[in-house]
């Protein structure tokens, strides 16, 4: 790493105003990361989708970067689902090539897709670091297409490790940046002063971005290319951290475990496990969570249970140890069923993860996902995380009661609406 004092002054001289040139370890720590630029851009590609969903067609756009010869390219799942065309253009290169989805995954938002490497001449894989030796504070680049600029170049730094975000797949612990990433620069590259990739971009908004690690896309990439798709274990259920406040209502000593605090409907567990239950061990493992981001590490080993197995678990429950034993179900998918509105909104169906990752106090409706930008759904002042519970005196039980309430080619519609505990009326003109 540099070291380096930086003297920011002036002088006037005659009228004239000199700047102070740059001292000779600023100015290598310049040439340095403009070397890391010019090299990276080299292996970012602008990535654009034609797609469809619920049979209306649509155009998006997003990066990625190659990570061999023979034309393998990492991306987020976000960016190529529900593609039909994946098309790639590479830097320095008029032309598009059009690309293979290997494979996706919801969970972690990577996906893999591949060009041709005999058509496309000069690919250049990028450097593959390693994010668990970055530490918080170190320097960053993004790079990315935001808003279709191609291979734009931010520059920040680690603002912190193992995040966890509610309205993000919930098996990722995301790097936190302060980094520029906007719509397109997602799976684009963030790399590390060495110029080694330390993860993909995923999503970012107002000063904050956040990042997969590469340690994790690279896992997913090993499966899909064995087979496509990945399948995890599910216990169903949601948990806490045991902290010293909830230890003490508890009468807990120690700090093993993790606190129940939800059982799905969908579990197999649903029965055996109960709200205030400790969880000590899975399968013989002992389980400790005392801040959030351990709880987070919990739910990613417990995904990796085998699918139609029984798992034993060991719990503390007022004051005795039980032992449970039930079978893993296969995860469903972080997305249930969606329909797309030509005024400019996405729905969603609630499934119990949904309304369990969301907080959702309505566990019927159908859950606003998307608002496009000065759409009909923005002016009526309809928002990212509303449900809608009724359209026009008609209650929305459904994706299919939404989409027959909505193409009723009407002149208004009137929905009633669930909102952070309060429900309220808005009139949506098309």
């Amino acid at each position: 790493m540099f070291r380096f004092h930086i003297t920011i002054c002036a002088c006037l001289l005659g009228g004239m105003l000199y700047a102070i040139p740059l001292s000779p370890e600023l100015d290598k720590l310049e040439q340095h990361i403009a070397k890391i630029s010019e090299d990276i851009t080299q292996s970012v590609v602008h990535i654009k989708v034609d797609g469809s969903l619920n049979n209306k067609k649509f155009n998006s756009m997003g990066s990625g970067f190659v990570i061999d010869k023979t034309g393998l390219i990492l991306t987020n799942h976000h960016v190529i689902d529900n593609s039909i065309k994946v098309l790639v253009k590479f830097n320095n290169d008029a032309r598009e090539y059009e690309a293979k989805v290997i494979g996706s995954d919801e969970a972690t938002d990577v996906a893999l897709i591949q060009v041709n490497a005999n058509e496309v001449k000069n690919l250049h894989p990028a450097l593959l670091g390693k994010s668990k030796a970055t530490k918080v504070g170190q320097w960053v680049l993004a790079v990315g297409n935001p808003y279709g600029l191609d291979r734009t170049v931010s520059f920040g730094i680690v603002s912190a490790k193992g995040r966890n975000m509610p309205q993000a797949p919930v098996l990722n612990d995301f790097i936190q940046t302060d980094a520029f990433i906007a719509p397109g620069s997602s799976g684009g590259p963030l790399l590390n002063m060495h110029g080694e990739v330390i993860g993909i971009n995923s999503r970012g908004g107002s000063g904050l971005a956040f990042t997969i690690p590469i340690e994790t896309a690279l896992d997913v990439k090993e499966k899909l290319l064995k087979g496509g798709s990945i399948k995890r274990g599910f216990l169903g259920i949601q948990l806490m951290p045991l902290d010293l406040d909830m230890r003490k209502h508890l009468g807990i000593s120690d700090t093993e475990g993790v606190l129940v605090t939800l059982v799905l409907k969908s579990s197999n567990f649903l029965g055996k496990l109960q709200p205030l239950d400790i969880i000590r061990k899975v399968n013989g493992i002992p389980l400790n969570a005392v801040e959030e981001k351990d709880v987070s590490v919990i739910i990613r080993r417990m995904s990796e249970l085998p699918i139609g197995k029984d798992a034993r678990i060991e719990i503390l429950r007022k004051g005795k140890f039980l032992t449970i034993v039930g079978s893993v179900k296969e995860r469903p998918p972080a997305e249930g069923k969606k329909w797309q509105s030509p005024m400019g909104f996405v729905l969603m169906e609630i499934s119990d993860d949904l309304a369990d990752r969301q907080q959702l106090e309505e566990k019927t409706g159908a859950y606003v996902s998307f608002i496009d930008n000065g759409s009909a759904a923005q002016q009526s002042q309809l928002r990212t995380g509303d449900v809608i519970l009724n359209v026009d005196g008609k209650a929305i039980r459904s994706i299919d009661d939404a989409k027959e309430a909505f193409t009723a080619n009407k002149k208004e519609y009137l929905l009633q609406v669930s909102r952070a505990r309060a429900q309220f009326y808005l009139l949506l003109k098309p």
